[in-house]
């Protein structure tokens, strides 16, 4: 499709396409031209459909962005969630900012060199995924707002005991208090960053009620502030682990966490901000820290030591 759709209006004028046979189908271009292939592409009810909404030239910029967004998450993440899992979906990715989302269910998550599952998403067959955005130049932060609370009014995350989340710290906040109406089942939460958690404890915490009550286990990457090409290890960094102490204790404190893994490079400095900081070891007498280390050069690349998220996306009661 060199062109792209003129308006939403005009899509259902294309031709249908029937394809009974099809299994898979990946779609990526602007919004229009994804809706338009995905609603006139008849296919069976089996077939996984993912998509990759971006405007790529924002001279063109249609003013149905949000139903169009409504109409793709419809069509491809919310329709293979029936037929792909039959009972419940109990492991999902989200990517919250100011001008997009990304959803992936657990299957976008290939395991590479034999131990590293990756914490960002990829398309694959066996996979559902959506990213959608709008990418204008007048674009206003938060405009997607709208799109959002619309999936968070669908089924998406009734069932899931499992969220990887991935939320900018400046990201527009009704964003995040949505997803938190709909935190009761998570059981287990795992973090891009400690960037995400201070975000969360600063929209989670305050006239709105708590988020992730039931949570059991978090896991969170604490980058450092330095480049260890310039510091060792055992250096201190300047002004570092600091900011992130007081969300760690805010977000553990309220709730009875059973295990915190933090992921790591610099574990030297990150052991003794968790046994020296008097904050940090009064939070943590009831929970289980689990400090674990990464691979600087893989830092995209995170080994999850999470049974529960990566084996087959079931929550089991007081696993490990």
């Amino acid at each position: 499709m060199s062109e792209t759709v003129p308006d939403l209006a005009s899509i259902s004028s294309y031709p249908l396409v029937h394809l009974p046979n099809l299994k898979y189908l990946v779609v990526q271009g602007p919004p229009e031209n994804c809706l338009a292939l995905v609603d006139r592409i008849q296919r069976p009810s089996t077939c996984l459909v993912s998509a990759k909404a971006v405007n790529f030239d924002d001279s063109h910029v249609t003013q149905d962005l949000e139903a169009i967004g409504e109409q793709l998450f419809t069509q491809t993440f919310l329709r293979t969630l029936e037929p792909t899992y039959p009972t419940k979906l109990t492991w999902l990715f989200i990517s919250l900012s100011y001008d997009s989302v990304t959803l992936a269910d657990k299957h976008c998550f290939p395991t590479i060199r034999g131990t590293m599952p990756r914490f960002c998403p990829i398309i694959c067959i066996a996979g559902s995924y959506l990213f959608f955005s709008p990418l204008s130049s007048d674009y206003v932060p938060g405009g997607g707002i709208h799109l959002i609370e619309f999936l968070f009014q669908t089924e998406i995350m009734q069932d899931v005991t499992t969220l990887r989340l991935q939320a900018p710290q400046l990201m527009y906040p009704d964003e995040l208090r949505l997803l938190f109406w709909h935190s009761d089942t998570v059981r287990i939460l795992e973090l891009d960053s400690a960037d995400t958690l201070v975000g969360l404890c600063k929209q989670g915490n305050s006239s709105y009620s708590l988020s992730f009550l039931n949570l059991e286990i978090l896991s969170v990457l604490l980058y450092s502030r330095y480049a260890p090409a310039f510091e060792g290890e055992d250096d201190h960094p300047v002004d570092n682990g600091s900011d992130y102490v007081d969300p760690i204790v805010s977000f553990l404190r309220p709730r009875k966490i059973k295990i915190l893994r933090a992921y790591t490079v610099f574990l030297s400095y990150w052991r003794r901000v968790f046994t020296e900081d008097a904050r940090m070891t009064e939070a943590l007498r009831a929970t289980k820290l689990k400090l674990l280390p990464i691979d600087y050069e893989e830092d995209n690349n995170l080994f999850w030591d999470s049974e529960e998220s990566m084996s087959d996306g079931e929550y089991a009661e007081g696993d490990d």
